[in-house]
Formats: C-alpha cells, structure tokens, sequence
C-alpha cells in the first residue's frame, strides 16, 4: 500500500492515528486503517508507543529465569537511555513485522495515552485507532486500559478496532444521542464532521427506552420507528449549523425504541450496515461507570459494531 507522499501532507482532518501495539490486536488495528484508507481516502499514520522494560538487579543467590538473559535482552546494569533506545528498536521492528513502511510510521519512547494525545495534536488527527480487551470496568481499573483512558481523556474520537466489522462498506455514520442531554451535542458535531469526511450520511439516533414487563405478562408490540420530537429534530439543526459543508439532506432524526441504549443502537447500526457508529463518553469515575451503567463502556465491551467514542470536553 503506498505511501503519502512526503511533499504533500494530507488535507486536517483526514489523518486517522493508528495506535499499534505487540498483542492480539495488532492486525485489527492495521486493517481498520487501511480500509479508512481505501473506502475514505484517509492517511492512516501508524504509531507504536514503547515503553522501556524496568530491569531489577537479582540477589545474589538467586538464578535469572527462563529468558530473563537471554538473546536480546540487555545488561542488568543498563542505563535508562538503553533500556528506551532498545524499546524503540523493538517498536521499530515491530511495525516492519506488521507490513507497515517507514514513511507512514513512527515510535515514540513514553506514557501511551499522553504521546498519543501528543501526536494528535501534532498531525491534526481526526481518528485514533486502537484495539480493546474488552475487559470490565473494575478489571481495567486494575490492569489498565489504553482505550478507555483515551475515551476519558483523549484528544479526538476514538475507533475501536474490531476483526469482525471494518469501516469501508460505504454506510452512514449513525450517532447516538439524547435530546435531554445537552452534552451529547458534542458527539452529534463530531459524528457530522467525520460523516464529512467520510463523504457519507449521518443519522442521529434518539432510543426510547421501553418499560420492562413483568415475566409473563402479555408482549406488547409498539412500533420500532417513532416520530421525532421537535426538539429531537431541533439537534440536527444544531448539528448542520456547527459542520460547515454538511449537505442537509445528508442528515436524517430517527428514534428507535428498545430495553437498552447500547443494544438498541448497535442494533440499528448493524441493519443500517453503519460504517461508524458514534457516541460520547461521560468521563465519570470506574466505580461510578460500574456501578451505574454507561452506554459507550457498554459499546466498547459488548458491541459489534465500528464503534467510535468522544470523549467529554
């Protein structure tokens, strides 16, 4: 796959940052930025952020395990510079493993989320690309989760990579929103600038969520489709006034009904064979996220769509 060319940097808002690290999801990550590639004309810039291995002397006494001075490790003894010159070594590698050029890659020595954020800014990235373990609120709370940490506090939107859904089928860019709360306008202006982008439609979806029955009671069968409220109609509005270029019959109010946000909006998604499905992240606390429920943390964990997450302003 070829290049950008040097002397021509791609137009802002057109750089998806393709965050790449040695583990499973390597090759999602790869192959999302190359469908944005292919379907939307995209330049995806892949980036591995290393991290220097922390190297303890062992007691005397005591034998190294298994690989621990083995065949490209380094001295216990070595300095921080190595540990970091060597980490970027392996970075480097790394990325002509996965197939990628130099000329459309980079590695940078540091905190993952803060470098990246940094890069972002650097070339006015519109997307980050990142793969998810798909781990529990409580359980990256312990363990770490670049993803979430991005979604919370990144720069610009988040892509979750997934192997079972790629962007590049050419469909709308659907976007989930709540007419009562004023902050997901925030996400419905990102969606619109990515649908854009993208050159494709954009859908605002509003869910109603439907009362659960008792077990046993007679199934109630309401429509699927509801009218939109003027106020519901009225974010779009909001929308076209905010994304300069956004044709306005490009933009369509829909709400669906359904027991769960999260549900309800991939599966919309997934019949409106989506490209993106976008929504924003509140940014509240692990324990807080857990114990009360949040539609994006949902999405990244149980979804199935291509899932894009805006963090809060």
């Amino acid at each position: 796959m070829p290049a950008a060319p040097e002397n021509r940097r791609p137009d802002r808002g057109r750089v998806a940052l393709c965050a790449v690290a040695d583990d499973d999801h390597l090759q999602d990550v790869v192959a999302t930025g190359r469908a944005l590639q292919r379907s939307a004309g995209w330049w995806p810039l892949f980036v591995h952020v290393a991290t220097p291995a922390v190297r303890l002397r062992v007691p005397v006494g005591f034998a190294a395990g298994p690989g621990s001075a083995g065949e490209g490790t380094l001295p216990l003894d070595s300095s921080v510079d190595d540990l970091a010159e060597h980490a970027r070594d392996a970075g480097i590698e790394l990325l002509q493993r996965a197939g990628i050029a130099e000329t459309e890659s980079v590695v940078v020595v540091g905190d993952p989320v803060a470098e990246i954020n940094r890069l972002v800014c650097e070339h006015h990235a519109a997307l980050v690309v990142v793969g998810s373990h798909r781990r529990g609120g409580l359980a990256s709370a312990v363990s770490g989760s670049v993803s979430q940490e991005l979604s919370r506090r990144g720069a610009c939107p988040v892509l979750i990579a997934r192997s079972s859904a790629m962007p590049s089928g050419g469909g709308p860019v659907v976007c989930g929103i709540d007419a009562a709360d004023e902050r997901t306008i925030e996400p419905a202006v990102r969606a619109g600038e990515l649908a854009l982008s993208m050159n494709r439609s954009l859908i605002l979806v509003h869910v109603a969520v439907a009362e659960r029955r008792p077990l046993g009671a007679a199934p109630v069968r309401a429509p699927s489709l509801l009218k939109p409220t003027a106020r519901q109609q009225a974010h779009a509005r909001r929308v076209l006034d905010a994304v300069s270029g956004l044709p306005r019959e490009s933009i369509e109010t829909v709400v669906v009904e359904g027991t769960s946000v999260a549900a309800a909006l991939d599966q919309f998604a997934a019949e409106r064979r989506a490209d993106l499905l976008v929504v924003g992240c509140r940014g509240s606390g692990v324990v807080r996220r857990t114990l009360e429920g949040s539609v994006s943390l949902d999405l990244l964990r149980n979804g199935r769509q291509p899932l894009v997450i805006v963090p809060p302003v």
